[in-house]
């Protein structure tokens, strides 16, 4: 029972802590599987008094991750120990990038242009309803990594990148019609989306 008392009150004391320095209590067991890493993090961020996650997003790849207070029109960015906040007028960019190579970009220095593979520009809309999956073509070559890259006026780390997709420690990566790739392209295009409109919304 004291043991059980003191296993709580330590839980207890390490959000509060967390909380109180921006700080990520990952666990250090070696037997906590990644999702049980994911879920605790995410109820670190969710017992935030003063943010109200609508959705949040955790790498299971490099530890970070991303949410949005709707309410607050803020961003929340995880980088593997802490985490920061970010009002969207310090978000100056968000895009995704495949290999290394943006696939599609929203600027508000470019006046939120969005340019999507091979060069093809399109509008707002264009782009919201055609969906990036509807514009690879699946014979286009195989892909290593799927990244969704959010730049603020952080100076000392401006760039927060969530890797979606990272088979950069092989040689032939995945194909274009692989479930895996599929999956990491529709999350990136997704928070993108999310975190583009509320860029327009408070231009």
């Amino acid at each position: 029972m004291e043991l059980s008392l003191f296993v709580v009150m330590k839980a207890v004391f390490l959000t509060v802590w967390a909380t109180a320095t921006n700080r990520v209590e990952w666990p250090t067991k070696r037997e906590h599987r990644i999702d049980e890493w994911v879920k605790i993090v995410e109820d670190q961020i969710q017992r935030l008094s003063d943010f109200d996650a609508a959705d949040i997003y955790i790498s299971r790849l490099t530890r970070t991750g991303i949410a949005i207070d709707r309410g607050r029109r803020e961003l929340l960015l995880v980088d593997e120990k802490f985490y920061r906040r970010f009002p969207l007028s310090s978000v100056f960019d968000c895009e995704v990038l495949e290999d290394d190579v943006p696939l599609v970009d929203a600027s508000l220095g470019r006046e939120l242009a969005f340019t999507a593979v091979g060069g093809m520009a399109a509008g707002l809309g264009g782009a919201l309803a055609g969906g990036l999956l509807g514009q690879i073509s699946p014979s286009a070559g195989n892909v290593k990594k799927v990244v969704l890259r959010v730049v603020t006026d952080d100076f000392d780390k401006p760039s927060h990148d969530l890797v979606l997709l990272d088979r950069s420690h092989g040689n032939k990566g995945v194909k274009r019609d692989d479930v895996i790739y599929k999956e990491a392209l529709e999350a990136a295009e997704l928070w993108h989306r999310r975190v583009v409109g509320m860029m327009i919304a408070g231009d």
